[in-house]
């Protein structure tokens, strides 16, 4: 069994975003505007996107898509994204916001 008690998805498999989900797929960190404006995209492409402010000092933002049931369907969202828009992305539990 997966660790955290997730089952086995595999990428081809639908995902669903869950609004009560624990787990978040974080894309990047930027600033403020530049968070902003990625959030606008990425919202009115479909996917349900947010910034919150990071924890450092740096006054940076972390913008992250979510919400997922398993750590599986987020590691597969953010495979899944990151192969059609480029980058790198990091999964993350809900409650560390």
């Amino acid at each position: 069994m997966p660790p955290d008690g997730d089952t086995a998805t595999t990428v081809d498999q639908p995902i669903v975003f869950d609004d009560k989900g624990e787990y978040t797929v974080q894309i990047g960190v930027y600033d403020a505007s530049q968070a902003a404006q990625l959030v606008v995209d990425l919202s009115r492409d479909g996917y349900p996107a947010y910034a919150i402010p990071s924890s450092d000092t740096s006054r940076t933002v972390r913008v992250r898509i979510g919400y997922f049931k398993t750590k599986i369907d987020a590691q597969n969202f953010g495979t899944i994204f990151k192969a059609d828009r480029g980058g790198e992305f990091w999964v993350d539990r809900r409650a560390n916001e």
